[in-house]
């Protein structure tokens, strides 16, 4: 349980460093639309795809491990 209770707290750091990295590629597709400039505009999306994709599967492990716990309890 203890193992649990440290990887969730690992995870939700890891969001909110996730979380950081998001609003910087937000910022670059921002001023890359501004300039109309397609291939760094290209790049930005790329990057802020995979830092959402890298998001939501770190929220999913989460919610799974939740999961786990809850089902391990109900046993």
């Amino acid at each position: 349980m203890k193992n649990v209770k440290t990887n969730i707290k690992k995870r939700a750091r890891m969001n909110a460093g996730l979380l950081n990295l998001l609003r910087d590629d937000v910022d670059n597709l921002r001023a890359d639309a501004d300039d109309f400039d397609l291939i760094c505009l290209e790049e930005s999306v790329r990057d802020a795809k995979s830092t959402i994709q890298m998001l939501t599967d770190n929220i999913v492990e989460i919610e799974y491990m939740l999961y786990l716990v809850k089902s391990n309890d109900a046993c």
